[in-house]
């Protein structure tokens, strides 16, 4: 057992003797070119009259659930970027439209204002341009 995990397990049993719930913790193990994740818990077995009667201890692989858990974080950094990078375009866009939309704004304003000074026929002058 590696010394990791040993000094786990022994916190684990430290722990249960003291408030007597159940412990558990996760590692990793380093197997030829892979690394395996393990989750381990360990509780207090109780006899018919409830008294002490030994440990159990369960270990899981989660390997798959760290390796989905790992692509979960990559999938959102990239999501980020991507939400900047967005951000930034749409920035970008807002400023380089604003120029155009003051002068039409500005321009129609000016329509408005000065609509009633003119007859029908110099309005329809104005169609033209």
């Amino acid at each position: 057992m590696p010394a990791k995990i040993a000094i786990l397990t022994d916190k684990a049993f430290k722990l249960i003797e003291q408030n007597k719930e159940v412990q558990q913790f996760a590692y990793s193990l380093k197997m030829e070119e892979t690394t395996k994740w393990y989750n381990t818990k360990i509780s207090i077995f109780k006899n018919s009259k409830d008294e002490f009667a030994g440990i159990i201890s369960v270990v899981r692989d989660i390997t798959d659930k760290k390796i989905a858990e790992q692509s979960l974080k990559e999938s959102e950094a990239k999501l980020r970027v991507s939400n900047e990078t967005k951000d930034k375009f749409f920035s970008i866009i807002a400023h380089d439209l604003k120029s155009p939309f003051s002068a039409i704004l500005g321009f129609s304003n000016i329509l408005v204002e000065n609509y009633k000074k003119y007859d029908d026929k110099k309005r329809e002058i104005w169609k033209i341009y």
